[in-house]
């Protein structure tokens, strides 16, 4: 199983790749946005993506996490009163404080589930960023 180190290097290595071929490729992805926004939102929510996993155990990611996401939730909700990006960060810790571990939170269905919503949310890229994130995580725990 690997640790908070390892997950935190698999995750700034898998984002240093998927920076580098974005921006290799930015004449020829979708112009959805500016590539200089992109590239920093798929290459944070990768490492995010990375970590989250373990926020069903009290360790150091958890509570990296857990503050992330919280703070997630008071800013969408107070200022942009954006309520649905607010109850999915609020779900995302409710279920890792109330899972065991290695539950939900390391299963391949429920990170797809909260991708797909990211996505909805957000847009594709950084629920991509998310997935491979999370699917990096995984791989290092040798699962």
């Amino acid at each position: 199983m690997g640790n908070f180190a390892v997950h935190i290097a698999v995750g700034a290595v898998a984002a240093a790749a998927t920076g580098g071929v974005m921006f290799g490729l930015r004449e020829h992805l979708p112009a959805v946005e500016p590539v200089v926004k992109t590239i920093p939102t798929v290459c944070g929510a990768m490492v995010f993506g990375s970590i989250y996993p373990d926020t069903d155990i009290k360790s150091k990611s958890s509570y990296i996490c857990n503050f992330i996401l919280i703070a997630v939730c008071a800013v969408s909700f107070y200022f942009f009163k954006q309520y649905y990006i607010s109850g999915l960060a609020a779900g995302m810790v409710i279920v890792a404080l109330f899972t065991p571990h290695r539950g939900p939170c390391h299963r391949l269905w429920f990170n797809l589930l909260v991708a797909v919503l990211i996505g909805v949310l957000f847009n594709p890229y950084p629920a991509i960023g998310y997935f491979i994130g999370v699917m990096a995580h995984l791989v290092s725990d040798g699962r």
